[in-house]
């Protein structure tokens, strides 16, 4: 089975900028390891590790901020959510450990590939979807939070 470059759609979408900016550049990320790994001869380590490395701080940084946001505005979904980030975090850091031992493989590529397009789409439709509409609700009687957003938008995506 072929993996197919990621793709914001309209079902991925959560209507709130910073989330899906950030969900967007994490596809970006994701589709150009995608595309080192779909040569045989683009397998070049240093290149993939440097790619993973990104993703990795990038993830982190990702879900830091929508877990302070949870937080801060007492999401009631905060604990499912929060805990679906850590099994994240510990499964991407397993294939990680597993590609150190192993080697740059397409097969461990694709293994991981794999697994991070149907954590994220089913963490978008299950988890990011409903916090978006809570934020947008909250945003109603909160100007601060609509602030808050922007605030951080352009702190991650200062050119836009």
């Amino acid at each position: 089975m072929r993996l197919q470059l990621l793709q914001m759609t309209d079902a991925l979408r959560t209507g709130i900028p910073l989330i899906d900016r950030q969900h967007e550049e994490f596809f970006e990320r994701a589709n150009t390891l995608l595309r080192k790994c779909t040569t045989p001869e683009a397998l070049n380590e240093k290149d993939i590790n440097k790619i993973l490395d990104f993703i990795w701080v990038y993830i982190i940084e990702h879900f830091t901020t929508e877990e302070d946001i949870m937080n801060k505005y007492e999401y009631s979904s905060y604990g499912p959510h929060k805990q679906a980030h850590m099994e994240f975090r510990k499964q991407y850091m397993a294939y990680r450990e597993q590609i150190r031992a192993s080697g740059i493989t397409p097969t461990a590529m694709r293994d991981l590939l794999f697994f991070m397009r149907d954590w994220f789409f089913k963490q978008i439709i299950t988890h990011d979807i409903k916090l978006a509409d809570f934020l947008k609700n909250k945003m109603k009687t909160d100007n601060g939070l609509k602030s808050k957003l922007k605030e951080l938008l352009s702190k991650f995506f200062p050119n836009g």
